[in-house]
């Protein structure tokens, strides 16, 4: 079998029996394929019964890649193996390779596994990710693109001691042709994504809505109220802490609730463990039945959204400098990919907004009545 400089690499951290191998590369660098090749290595060697799990943010995206790998290491080194279709299985010697995302919490409380391979991992949700580890016996492998930071960079995985950490190229890859190399060269001149896809280092989403950011820790001296924003299909209920400092033009957040698929009585009770029967809080006015349930417990008052509500909205916020409270994972990741789809016309790309949404109908709210203050 031919190999590369990244199937050594993560062969190297399996022998030494770390926990997390981290393989964080630019485009064609070998990553995916490298780690299939090890994971049918693994498979052939084993003498016990093994269960491998390949993670992915869907299944058509696992079929166009990981799936297609093992296919192709398959074929060629014509190792006899049996498949099923539904769900996407590999069974070679005592070990059964299967494949399957995980868009919803609840589909990773399943059963156990020996090893654990997340693809693309900056797609997958951290919660999502942490209930497979927990439930991963041997190691787990990851590969991402360094399009921006995310939620891992957030964690202490990075820095763990039995964390294996790989950076890789299209350099480490010699089975790329010459076209293949020159489409990637041709990044050059974008310097943005030469860093990421040519260099496979950190990179910056360009086009973000809120650049003028940093994370420190809410001011429980300024008054403050609440944003709430309802969770529909697969966005979340989101509710964020805010307190607005206009004399040193700074908004303080604090993010209190994110999760998906909450009854009316869970979200009551989730908000209770935050707000108190007298403070403000701004809600999404597109669930008024909500509003009116919440209503009984809450302060609650519905957001205006005016047609152009949303493009003004963020230009308030943008005013502002954002203080962001260090254990707000969600909102820190909903900041760095909230971006422009059309920066001229100001039409924002609906995803990771369900916070800021929250965060821009209080802000708005508050701008509202100061203006009605001052003219009274």
């Amino acid at each position: 079998m031919k190999v590369s400089r990244v199937f050594k690499e993560n062969l190297k951290g399996f022998s030494n029996k770390k926990r997390t191998i981290v393989n964080q590369g630019g485009a064609s660098s070998g990553k995916t394929y490298s780690i299939m090749q090890l994971l049918v290595l693994i498979a052939q060697f084993r003498k016990t019964k093994t269960i491998i799990s390949v993670l992915g943010q869907s299944v058509p995206h696992l079929k166009k890649g990981a799936i297609r790998d093992i296919e192709d290491i398959l074929e060629k080194h014509k190792i006899p193996y049996r498949s099923k279709a539904s769900p996407d299985q590999f069974i070679i010697g005592k070990t059964t390779i299967e494949f399957f995302s995980a868009d919803k919490v609840i589909k990773a409380r399943g059963p156990k596994r020996h090893i654990l391979f997340c693809n693309e991992i900056d797609g997958i949700d951290q919660a999502v990710y942490d209930q497979l580890d927990l439930r991963t016996k041997e190691i787990v492998f990851m590969d991402y693109n360094p399009v921006a930071e995310f939620w891992l960079h957030e964690s202490e995985i990075l820095e763990a001691e039995d964390t294996y950490f790989i950076k890789s190229t299209y350099k480490d890859n010699p089975f790329l042709s010459a076209v293949e190399i020159r489409q990637i060269e041709k990044l050059k001149k974008y310097p943005n994504k030469w860093k990421v896809y040519g260099l496979g280092e950190l990179g910056e989403l360009e086009n973000q809505i809120y650049t003028d950011w940093e994370e420190g820790e809410f001011d429980q001296s300024l008054p403050f109220g609440f944003g709430l924003d309802f969770g529909f299909k697969d966005s979340k209920d989101s509710l964020i802490k805010v307190a607005v400092d206009e004399k040193n033009e700074c908004i303080y957040c604090s993010e209190k609730i994110y999760s998906t698929g909450l009854s009316v009585k869970q979200l009551k009770d989730e908000m209770l463990k935050h707000c108190n029967r007298n403070e403000l809080v701004v809600a999404d006015s597109a669930d008024q039945r909500m509003i009116s349930e919440l209503k009984v417990l809450f302060n609650m008052k519905a957001a205006k959204k005016p047609a152009g509500s949303v493009k003004e909205g963020i230009k308030l916020i943008q005013g502002y400098k954002l203080i962001v409270d260090p254990e707000s994972v969600n909102l820190k990741k909903e900041i760095r990919n909230y971006v422009w789809s059309d920066k001229r016309g100001e039409i924002p790309v609906k995803a990771f907004d369900d916070l800021l949404d929250a965060l821009r109908y209080y802000v708005t709210a508050h701008s509202s009545s100061r203006v009605r203050t001052k003219l009274a």
